[in-house]
């Protein structure tokens, strides 16, 4: 209990949203294409669904990111526990449950569940929604160091940085369009995904005051309307929901002002957020292979609208998540972690 009160409620309910949307843009196939106002619909919340990877990506970059410069070397073994009992290790034994339940369904035995758990891990899960791992646990590994920019980084100099990025994903976006040949090889180990993570420590660097706020809302709501306008005027649609200035635009929009809406909480719906919160990374982990364990059992019945049967659907993965992940938290992670917070605090 000690732990959900020192979780800050603004941030937790946003993790909240996104872990929605996350199911929304997972049961987006509930939904049949159309070409009238279903199909505008349809366009419309497959962009604000999507929202859910940049939100976690710059929520993880402002808290990662914070850290500023390690003033002994013990810091470093603190660290590093605490992301292997909190982030590796949640992360291992869902990939583990996940690959048991591929595997199962498969083959019907768990025979070679070592090996195929193996593979997956190394990058066969990179396919499913676990790519999101792969890009975010090596950002946060490294954040003991690359924290040191953005402890000191001035705002002129947070707006170079994200501008440059920017640029660097939008010639990996459009250079198939125009050249047949993609930009992607001259990287750096900022772009990609990961701009999204460094973009979450620059935020509050960067939109200081109400006017440039107010700015980025006139471009979020432009950017907006271009990605709904290529999804009709424009063939080439890769990177729509990823590296195209106006989702990243969009994106950051969206976030921003999230983070500056002004939530009252009582005592009771504060804890109740703060333990969604708490719960969201192991809802996050989980619900995929739940989501299409049930599509045999709830049938979507002939008087039920899709676009409600879908909301139905996500309350029922979520609440299955979300005992699950309190399942597994409670009485497999909770005591290792407890063994790993015992010996940080011996540490000196």
């Amino acid at each position: 209990m000690r732990n959900l009160k020192q979780r800050d409620c603004r941030f937790e309910l946003i993790r909240v949203i996104a872990c929605v949307f996350v199911l929304g843009v997972h049961t987006l196939w509930i939904l049949t294409p159309d070409t009238g106002i279903k199909g505008v619909y349809i366009k419309i919340v497959d962009t604000l669904f999507i929202l859910c990877n940049p939100i976690f990506f710059m929520l993880s970059g402002k808290f990662a990111l914070r850290q500023g410069e390690f003033t002994d070397d013990s810091q470093y073994f603190r660290f590093y526990l605490k992301k292997f009992a909190y982030l590796i290790l949640p992360m291992l034994v869902y990939m583990l449950f996940i690959s048991a339940y591929n595997l199962k369904m498969e083959t019907g035995s768990f025979s070679g569940l070592l090996y195929h758990f193996t593979i997956d891990f190394i990058a066969g899960h990179q396919a499913s929604h676990l790519w999101f791992m792969y890009v975010l646990v090596g950002n946060v590994l490294m954040s003991p160091f690359t924290s040191r920019i953005f402890s000191s980084i001035s705002r002129c100099g947070a707006i170079i940085f994200i501008s440059i990025l920017l640029l660097t994903n939008c010639l990996i976006a459009y250079s198939p369009y125009f050249f047949s040949t993609s930009f992607a090889a001259w990287v750096n180990p900022f772009v990609g995904w990961s701009l999204y993570f460094y973009m979450g420590a620059c935020v509050d660097k960067i939109f200081t005051d109400k006017k440039s706020v107010n700015i980025l809302k006139i471009v979020g709501v432009i950017s907006f309307l271009i990605i709904i306008l290529k999804k009709y005027e424009f063939s080439y649609l890769n990177h729509i929901h990823d590296y195209m200035p106006s989702f990243t635009l969009f994106s950051l929009m969206v976030y921003v002002l999230l983070t500056r809406m002004q939530f009252e909480f009582n005592e009771k719906s504060s804890l109740v957020i703060r333990f969604l919160g708490a719960q969201s990374f192991g809802i996050y982990l989980i619900h995929f292979p739940i989501v299409f364990a049930l599509r045999d059992v709830f049938v979507i019945p002939t008087w039920c609208p899709e676009i409600l049967f879908q909301y139905v659907y996500m309350i029922i993965v979520f609440i299955i998540s979300l005992i699950l992940s309190w399942l597994i938290g409670t009485f497999l992670l909770k005591p290792i972690q407890n063994d790993i917070e015992k010996l940080i605090a011996k540490i000196k």
